[in-house]
């Protein structure tokens, strides 16, 4: 925010300089101007767009924690991960199959569904064990 504030008080002290330079040198003034507004609309962008990134990893990080939250940033999977914080790496799962035994609630996701010798098969997989990733890998 402090670099914003800065970047902002340089382009505008330049569009002044220019604004007086116009007066002086109409030609050279106006060309000035033109670059001036061209680099503070850049400016205004490209802090938009950090802003964004900025906001998407800090509310990652308050939903998953430091770890979890960085590798969802960085589409990776680390055992032990939520299994939103899966899907939202890996996307929706193609097949899901589920298991229940003794309280503890098992779900394989697969992903890579292709045919093979008229059977459905998969190339990655997820093992989900009571809403946390266990397991994942190729098949």
């Amino acid at each position: 925010m402090v670099n914003w504030i800065k970047e902002n008080q340089v382009i505008s002290f330049l569009i002044l300089v220019s604004i007086v330079i116009l007066i002086a040198f109409p030609p050279l003034g106006f060309l000035i101007i033109i670059m001036g507004v061209i680099s503070w609309v850049i400016v205004i962008i490209s802090n938009s767009n950090s802003n964004k990134k900025f906001n998407r990893k800090e509310s990652l990080i308050n939903q998953f924690g430091e770890e979890y939250g960085a590798a969802v940033l960085n589409k990776t999977l680390v055992i032990g991960m939520h299994k939103e914080a899966v899907r939202l790496v890996k996307g929706n799962p193609e097949y899901v199959k589920k298991n229940e035994k003794v309280g503890v609630k098992t779900e394989k996701w697969y992903w890579g569904k292709y045919e093979h010798r008229k059977a459905t098969k998969y190339k990655k997989f997820a093992v989900i064990e009571n809403n946390k990733l266990i397991e994942f890998g190729d098949i």
